[in-house]
């Protein structure tokens, strides 16, 4: 048995109350997984956050280029 969860500090004193109290194989070494699809998404909004102003002016160009008459 495993129990994947997000990165929530209370979801790690979940993980060691619920440890404790089974009985696990390999002393519950796997058994707390963390989600890697949040962990993607957390390192995926971090790096976009780097290039938004970046991001916001093309968007601002394409805006530009699409209402000019030529």
């Amino acid at each position: 048995m495993c129990l994947t969860i997000d990165n929530a500090s209370s979801n790690d004193i979940c993980v060691e109350v619920l440890k404790s109290q089974l009985r696990l194989t390999c002393e519950g070494d796997y058994f707390h997984v963390r989600c890697c699809a949040h962990i993607l998404n957390l390192i995926i909004k971090d790096g976009l956050e780097e290039v938004d102003e970046a991001i916001f002016k093309v968007k601002e160009y394409v805006k530009y280029c699409k209402g000019s008459q030529a």
